[in-house]
């Protein structure tokens, strides 16, 4: 379980109060040199040589004090650059494996050594990112006494953060350690631009009943009046009792009738008047709290939380999946792959001998290496600018391989030797050291735009070569961006040259997507999967590194669908009626679950492979080669029919849009194939955001007032009617027209006019 994940993204926080009172502790106001004033400790844990992992640590020996050396009249840092880890009053960075020095937790200590007996407090816990220009983000978590209490997580680009009151009983001399980590909101490790600012204050008034966590349980203060005597406080009886009545709740009763006793829902934290508190579809009653999974009556799950081990997958549908997953933790068999990732692939989450990778043929991730063609792979990239500004092309011209390889003996010098693009560190494939930017790594790329040079579509290269016969297989490719901020970039994978599915995510999406298709391989066939420059709204190059991953697997689902819709219907798939369709794609086009009551799918309905039942002049077996549905003239509504929306990727004729049958926009330029193909004022290609391959996609083109057809882009790289463009006349000049430079507001005063 990643404990440091467990509430990311909870709704439910008790805010920040406008006023504190009765304040006993504040890392921000309290902060100094001086280790031990007020209660407070400034230090760092070790997490990788401690080896105790999230759950807990040793708060002695695990808590490294900065010294005396490592404090500059302002803050305390281990020096080294890397390793990163620093503390100032509110700022910090912690450090991560990926740098020297091993991961680092920044760690704020407050000791309560003031207190005299157990007293209830309320921690007020704040995180944001300083420095919001991208990365994965960073995590804040609370300890007491070494053990796990709470933590969430910000995105790289959140500067706003989070404050968030969690509630503690702390005896005499206990230790209360607020952590910065490195990790991310999807829960890696990996340190970029962690710098953040966080804080915690202790506060011994915490108000008035009832005391809600951040993830929704009810904390009771310690001494908490019980004038019924039943065990159970009051404030907690009167909190759920429909009437406010103590008499509602009792030790032996059982107010909800889910088969668990009043006292224990409040042992466990549930609430008495709901049978599943937390809505996850299991009840109070089995959900243990125990934090291991015996069966579907005892699931040892929180009935608090939804997802009890953060991992995604909600804990009643782990239980009730097949075969069931523990939901007390993210890898149920402990073979290296969480089980989102296994429900995700297809693969068994409860044997350790079945894991996303037993029948894959191929992974970009795995298999990546110095050495061309070895695996299948090859990388290289698409010089668009050269080869023209066409979506489909052929693979053996318009494809130009890195050069070298960690096979080649001649050394390695960076941007000097264009034969030798391997870089010198051993981990990535780089056309030169600056621009163009063109480079792969195992799970990264950068593509370049025509702003920096030539375009360039990075591409990672499989050949089919180690199949022996046609093989259904299923493709999945991912792309998210690494930096997240930008206008964007556009993945995209062809076969053979030809486009077999596109996406474009926005310049800030870190998240990214995953999409599959599923076909039969030959083993002379060729898959490329291509980072293009082109965003949402331009093709330059604006902070494009992004990751990227592409998986062929044999592994085949018993409902194949791909993410545009198509459903596949591989070689021998069963048919019986046998009438040339596939089963599986009849029952699947001819149901209706959008009505009441749902229609069940027929093997009748459809009459045979040769018919029409739609009369869009396409066969039933042509629409099932497509993809498209056959009781549907125009499948995805565009105002073209599937006959002439072809799918081949170019636009041959007014009869042969080569545009997709299951997408109402093919390009996702935001205009829609039929707005590109039937308004003649337009003339713009529906597969290409950016159909005549200047600086601005299609729909840019036309909110500028300008043909997306026509390059409109003048030779100093300005768009007709624009006058300045500060990202097109970047350079290192000063003048006549550009001038670059920085204002030293702490000097001049700081005031908004100057």
């Amino acid at each position: 379980m990643n404990k440091l994940l467990s509430v990311t993204g909870l709704c439910c926080l008790t805010l920040l109060p406008a006023a504190r009172a009765e304040e006993i502790a504040n890392s921000i106001t309290e902060f100094s040199g001086t280790q031990g004033d007020l209660g407070w400790s400034w230090g760092w844990r070790d997490y990788t040589t401690d080896g105790t992992g999230d759950e807990s640590y040793d708060p002695i020996n695990s808590f490294i004090p900065f010294t005396a050396a490592q404090w500059n009249g302002n803050q305390f840092a281990r020096g080294g650059n890397p390793p990163w880890t620093f503390m100032a009053a509110e700022a910090a960075h912690p450090n991560s494996a990926n740098n020297t020095g091993g991961e680092n937790w920044a760690i704020r200590r407050w000791e309560a050594v003031e207190l005299t007996q157990v007293t209830p407090v309320k921690v007020t816990l704040s995180l944001r990112k300083q420095n919001a220009a991208g990365g994965g983000g960073t995590t804040g978590a609370l300890y007491q006494n070494g053990k796990f209490r709470f933590s969430q997580a910000v995105a790289g680009t959140d500067g706003d953060g989070y404050t968030v009151d969690y509630f503690l009983n702390v005896l005499p001399g206990d230790r209360i350690d607020f952590a910065l980590t490195p990790v991310n909101t999807d829960g890696t490790r990996d340190d970029g631009v962690d710098g953040s600012y966080f804080s915690m204050t202790v506060d011994d008034d915490i108000g008035t009943a009832p005391y809600t966590q951040p993830g929704g349980e009810i904390f009771t203060p310690a001494s908490s009046a019980d004038t019924d005597g039943d065990g159970m406080p009051d404030f907690w009886e009167t909190n759920y009792s429909p009437g406010r009545n103590l008499a509602d709740f009792k030790a032996g009763g059982d107010f909800d009738n889910d088969g668990l006793l009043d006292a224990t829902e409040y042992e466990r934290g549930s609430n008495p008047t709901l049978a599943d508190t937390d809505g996850d579809g299991l009840g109070d009653k089995v959900e243990t709290k125990t934090g291991t999974y015996v069966d579907a009556n005892d699931t040892g799950s929180d009935p608090t939380k939804t997802d009890t081990d953060g991992d995604g997958l909600a804990d009643g549908a782990e239980v009730v999946a097949t075969p069931p997953t523990d939901p007390n933790k993210t890898d149920t068999d402990d073979d290296g792959f969480p089980d989102p990732d296994e429900v995700l692939f297809g693969s068994n989450p409860v044997s350790k001998d079945d894991t996303p990778l037993s029948q894959a043929v191929a992974d970009s991730a795995t298999d990546f290496s110095g050495v061309q063609g070895e695996g299948g792979w090859e990388y290289g990239y698409r010089d668009v600018t050269l080869t023209g500004h066409t979506l489909n092309y052929d693979t053996a011209t318009a494809f130009t391989k890195f050069a070298g390889g960690s096979d080649n003996p001649d050394g390695w010098i960076e941007g000097l030797d264009s034969t030798q693009q391997w870089n010198a560190g051993g981990n990535k494939w780089d056309i030169q050291n600056g621009a163009p930017w063109t480079e792969i790594n195992a799970g990264g790329t950068h593509p370049n735009g025509m702003n920096n040079g030539p375009e360039h579509w990075t591409i990672r290269r499989w050949k089919a070569t180690e199949l022996t016969a046609p093989t259904p297989v299923g493709i999945l490719w991912s792309v998210r961006k690494t930096d997240p901020n930008g206008d964007g970039v556009t993945g995209m994978v062809f076969l053979n040259g030809k486009i077999l599915d596109l996406k474009t995510i926005a310049g800030n999406d870190n998240t990214g997507f995953i999409r599959r298709v599923y076909l039969v391989l030959k083993p002379t066939d060729v898959v490329d999967l291509a980072l293009s420059p082109v965003g949402l709204q331009e093709a330059v190059d604006g902070n494009d590194s992004s990751g990227t991953w592409l998986r062929v697997d044999k592994r085949i689902p018993v409902q194949p669908v791909s993410s545009n819709g198509a459903w596949f219907a591989a070689p021998g798939a069963a048919d019986t009626d046998g009438d040339g369709l596939a089963d599986a794609w009849e029952l699947h086009v001819t149901a209706d679950s959008t009505v009441d009551p749902p229609v069940a799918g027929s093997l009748t309905l459809l009459t045979a492979a040769t018919a029409d039942n739609d009369a869009d002049g396409l066969t039933n077996l042509q629409e099932q080669e497509r993809g498209s549905h056959p009781l549907k003239a125009d499948t995805d509504g565009d105002g073209l029919p599937d006959s002439m929306e072809t799918a081949t990727g170019v636009a041959a004729s007014a009869s042969d849009t080569g545009t997709s049958p299951l997408l109402t926009d093919s390009d996702g330029d935001g205009l829609s194939d039929f707005a590109e193909l039937r308004a003649v004022q337009l003339r713009s290609n529906p597969w290409l955001a950016n159909s005549d391959g200047d600086l601005y996609n299609d729909a840019n083109e036309l909110r500028r007032n300008g043909d997306p057809a026509v390059t409109t882009t003048y030779e100093n790289g300005q768009v007709a009617g624009d006058l300045a463009s500060s990202v097109l006349d970047f350079g290192g000049e000063q003048g006549p027209n550009w001038f670059y430079g920085y204002r030293n507001l702490t000097v001049d005063g700081g005031e908004q006019d100057y």
